[in-house]
């Protein structure tokens, strides 16, 4: 009988650290992942800002001679590319 609490009195501890440990590590995956889509989304942000500056900075030339619905699918093409993990 007195070796079964002896048992009792080291797996608690043991357990209740693993326990600790595993909540612990939840969070800081969660954490990680919060931070890691709020970075690509600014990431995303100051892309589409750039591309839409730099087609502002475009001369009227390039538009006559490309077609819009295909600078469009470009674009739309360009975006998704960096929205994939």
């Amino acid at each position: 009988m007195n070796i079964v609490l002896d048992h009792n009195e080291i797996v608690k501890p043991i357990i209740l650290i693993l326990l600790a440990i595993t909540i612990l590590r939840v969070l800081l995956v969660y954490v990680k992942e919060y931070i890691y889509d709020i970075a690509s989304s600014k990431v995303h942000e100051e892309i589409k800002d750039d591309l839409f500056t730099h087609i502002q900075d475009l001369e009227f030339k390039y538009f006559d001679d490309m077609n819009t619905g295909k600078l469009m699918s470009r674009i739309g093409w360009i975006l998704k590319q960096f929205g994939k993990p």
